[in-house]
């Protein structure tokens, strides 16, 4: 754990566990390139769709500004219909569901699986 690891901006996975885990963020630029074209935003939105999936839809509310409306799943198609200017789709799990996006989890064996959140 005392090499320093690129994916964490030079610094060593102990400094990242003793000064940033959980407790401030740490910002490093193309730390993963490759992640950039493993999901769509399409896909992330029909992985929503599903039966067995936990995800929330969170939308501003037209004529107030200041309000914002939360769906928790199950969620249906017409959930993204007339989607205001400001939304976002948070799904849990991704990760169980993309291979691809699970192997990232090797690039941080030093966190522990029961540590991670979704």
């Amino acid at each position: 754990m005392s090499q320093p690891l690129d994916v964490l901006g030079g610094i060593t996975a102990e400094q990242f566990l003793s000064e940033y885990w959980q407790k401030k963020p740490l910002l490093v630029r193309n730390a993963l390139p490759e992640i950039a074209n493993l999901l769509e935003p399409s896909d992330v939105m029909e992985l929503a769709l599903e039966e067995d999936v936990t995800a929330r839809l969170i939308k501003q509310k037209d004529k107030d500004p200041n309000q914002w409306s939360v769906k928790s799943s199950p969620l249906i198609k017409g959930d993204f219909q007339k989607m205001p200017k400001l939304w976002t789709l948070l799904v849990q799990a991704v990760d169980h569901y993309s291979f691809d996006l699970a192997e990232l989890w090797k690039k941080f064996p030093f966190i522990p699986q029961w540590r991670r959140d979704d």
